[in-house]
């Protein structure tokens, strides 16, 4: 629960929650559109919310278990599990509903509908929200239903009493680094350099999926690093290893409606597991690369410039390359360190530089650096001085 909180005190969560508040703050009912396997708490965290204003009063509504012989009744249903009716002769409808004391003020997430029930529930919604602006705002029953997967196709229009929301383009960057951080760090502790670095991968590998940053950050630092075994599971768990994932006629719609497709700022993101499973391995390298380059470059840039304050005398200049001289011993690479030094130092005074020099070749070539070298007892003497 801790974790759940935190997510949906993120930006991008919180804001979405802050949009659904304010239509409920405005008397509009909600349809709510949710991909499959999405992240869980939604009801819990706006509930909360809701129960600050001791105007609200929020009940959920769970129709998984409900007997498939009420299933076209919604009327029926939502008086016999909150609101008896107040009229034995008077049939359940909208309008009983929309009268009884007991749901007065109330706002009530509907969740659990399923393909066969859609149909009655869709025809409710449209009967409630126009029965319902003939009520007082104030004392104005609001529902939200929340539908997922292929019930979010074709959805209705926004009305004057009637919000139709969508979980897409909601999660950011900097949500999911936030997110990752405080699971990663939750669990483990490594030096700074390897905790950065596991988070940002983490980040780049979860998407705009926090699970998989759950899955994940509990593993070993380097099965973050060779993450290809979990994402596979988690692609089998889902099932995305029927035949699906591999059909490239598939719309971008359909994808998000599976939870394997999203928005983050502004650019297409697929499922790290959907790579998986459908055997884009490089798709899923290029997001450790991209994990892996924001720290190591920066980091092996810093330790460049050690080398050459600290072997300073013997270097040489000037070093002419295939594009330009270079008459000072700031500017050389690590491969004119290794080059000069290699006569001069001994094996473990060399092998730092080695170390950075095979980690940087392999990010300028857009490959993962090699797990052996960040895992090596060189890399961690680096990172902790």
């Amino acid at each position: 629960m801790r974790h759940e909180q935190f997510w949906w005190n993120l930006p991008g969560p919180s804001a979405f929650l802050g949009d659904l508040e304010e239509d409920l703050r405005s008397a509009k009912n909600i349809l709510l559109l949710l991909p499959e396997h999405f992240p869980p708490g939604l009801s819990r965290a706006l509930g909360e919310r809701m129960r600050r204003d001791d105007h609200f009063y929020f009940r959920i509504l769970d129709l998984k278990e409900e007997i498939s012989n009420l299933s076209s009744f919604p009327e029926k249903i939502i008086h016999s599990r909150l609101a008896p009716i107040e009229n034995p002769e008077e049939r359940p409808s909208v309008q009983t509903l929309l009268k009884s004391s007991h749901l007065k003020a109330n706002v009530l997430w509907i969740e659990g509908i399923n393909r066969e029930s859609w149909v009655h529930w869709r025809r409710f919604l449209e009967e409630f929200k126009d029965a319902c602006r003939a009520i007082d705002e104030f004392d104005r029953l609001l529902i939200i239903i929340c539908v997922s997967g292929e019930l979010t196709a074709n959805p209705p229009k926004n009305e004057v009493a009637l919000s139709v929301r969508t979980w897409k383009s909601i999660v950011s960057r900097l949500d999911i680094l936030l997110y990752a951080s405080r699971r990663f760090r939750d669990q483990q502790r490594l030096n700074p350099i390897h905790e950065e670095l596991a988070v940002s991968v983490l980040g780049e590998l979860s998407g705009t999926d926090p699970m998989v940053a759950d899955r994940l950050a509990g593993e070993k630092f380097q099965t973050i690093l060779k993450p290809i075994a979990i994402l596979e599971e988690m692609a089998h768990e889902k099932g995305w290893h029927n035949g699906f994932s591999t059909n490239n006629s598939k719309s971008d719609e359909e994808y998000w409606r599976h939870g394997m497709l999203d928005i983050r700022d502004g650019r297409r993101i697929i499922h790290s597991a959907l790579e998986i499973a459908k055997n884009n391995l490089a798709a899923v390298n290029l997001r450790i690369w991209k994990g892996q380059v924001g720290v190591l470059f920066p980091f092996i840039e810093e330790q460049r410039r050690k080398f050459v304050d600290k072997y300073r005398s013997h270097l040489e200049v000037p070093v002419e390359t295939e594009y330009q001289v270079l008459d000072q011993k700031e500017d050389l690479e690590l491969g004119h360190l290794h080059f000069q030094l290699r006569k001069c130092l001994k094996g473990h005074r060399l092998a730092p530089i080695k170390c950075c020099h095979r980690i940087r070749n392999a990010l300028a070539h857009f490959s993962p650096a090699d797990t052996e070298d960040i895992l090596s007892r060189v890399f961690d003497q680096m990172a902790n001085h």
